[in-house]
Order: C-alpha cells, then structure tokens, then sequence
C-alpha cells in the first residue's frame, strides 16, 4: 500500500459488519452474515474485516483508523436510552482482542504495550475512535460521494439518544446544525407500522417498503397529524 494514502475501517455491532475506505473511496463492506449465515449476528465480524482488509490489500497495522460508530462518552450520564451501555459492552469490551486475530505471526508480533484511544503495538500503533451515531451515518454518505457540498439528513430508529439529525457538508467538513431526540422517531413510528402490518419489526421494514406503492393515502391525514412533519415551526 502506498503510504500517501489513508485508510480507515469501520465497524458495526448492530447487524454486525464493517467497511473500509482509502483517499475517500468505498473499497469494500459486508455484514457478519453473509460469511456465517446467521442472520442479523451481532458478534464481532472477523470474517467481514478480514474480507474488507484483504479487498483493501492491507494489513491490520497498515489501516491508519478503526471507527465504531458509537459514542461511550454518551453513556456516562444517568438516562433511560434504549441504547445503554449494556447493549454495548460485551462488544466493546472485546474489540482489541478481537483486531488481533486479523494479525498473523507469534505471539510476540501481537504483543500490546498499553491501549487507550489507540492500540500500541511494539512496532505500530492503531487509532480507534468511538464516534457519534449520526455523525457516522453522515459521514458514511457524504466523504464518498462526489459532492463538495451538501445537506445531510440522518434518520434512523434512535442512536445516542437521536432520532435524525441535519448536517451541513462542504470539503471533509460535516458540521451538525439540528437534531430531533428519541422518543420522537420516524424510524419507530415505521417500526410500529411494520409490526402493526404483522411483520418483525427492525427487519421486515423492507417489506413495508415494497408494498407501499400499492397502496393509497387513506391514512395520509391521520398519519400527518400524529407525526406533525408538516407543521410550520413557529420559531
């Protein structure tokens, strides 16, 4: 690998999976499943990583950043977040065991000399960084695209207590200028919907999605009126 270039891995523990980027370009991504057949599998993706690295054409050493798009420091303070710590912490608490396996050699290549925001290794050092939610999502959209400049807009179930969240973009630059906080979620209320229609939610939504051309808008007023999304701001 060239050493002008910068190489970042990013890892998802929910649906686990990872993807890897350089200079910006999308090189490869995958989810746990598809290499174990086991569906929605939230344990860590070795098998995806080492795809990813591999499609790469890179070590572990040579990938200048680990991403986990989660944010820890969130968690510090006392609330009620369905994403608690606890959802996180068997997946975390495991990650730099889990990196070493994609590191050939003895026992004394993969020897650490200390961890915290960066894994030292006694030749090398890894950069991992734990990252807001939505920033990430933002993120994984607008840095490869081919745009300059862009509105981003995130929505999704909930991820660090945010429901969607607005962004500016312009160069390698996203800067956050609104959100909406859990439990006001569009990606909830589509979950409920998903269930209420008989199927799973946070899985079968694309079902929802497929049947939604045939249907019709007898619901559209009752469902303007609980979601409110066309209510003019009176700020």
């Amino acid at each position: 690998m060239a050493k002008d270039k910068v190489t970042i891995l990013g890892l998802n523990d929910s649906n686990s999976a990872a993807a890897i980027i350089q200079d910006g370009k999308l090189i490869a991504f995958a989810r746990e499943e598809r290499f174990n057949r086991i569906k929605f599998d939230d344990a860590y993706p070795t098998r995806t990583v080492n795809y990813c690295l591999k499609e790469a054409g890179v070590s572990l050493k040579e990938v200048d950043h680990i991403v986990f798009a989660w944010n820890p420091g969130h968690e510090l303070e006392p609330q009620d977040s369905p994403a608690a710590v606890r959802y996180h912490k068997h997946f975390l608490h495991y990650i730099p065991n889990n990196l070493i396996r994609h590191i050939g050699g003895d026992k004394k290549h993969k020897r650490i000399t200390g961890i915290s925001q960066e894994i030292r290794f006694m030749e090398g050092n890894i950069d991992l960084h734990f990252l807001p939610h939505h920033h990430c999502h933002a993120a994984s959209s607008f840095l490869v695209s081919p745009y300059d400049k862009a509105a981003i807009l995130t929505m999704d179930a909930y991820g660090d207590d945010i429901t969607s969240e607005f962004f500016t973009g312009e160069g390698n630059k996203i800067t956050s200028i609104g959100r909406t906080l859990y439990p006001y979620s569009m990606g909830q209320v589509y979950a409920g919907v998903t269930q209420f229609l008989g199927y799973r939610a946070n899985s079968d939504e694309w079902k929802v999605m497929g049947l939604a051309p045939y249907g019709n808008l007898d619901y559209y007023d009752k469902f303007e009126r609980i979601t409110g999304l066309t209510k003019k701001s009176e700020n």
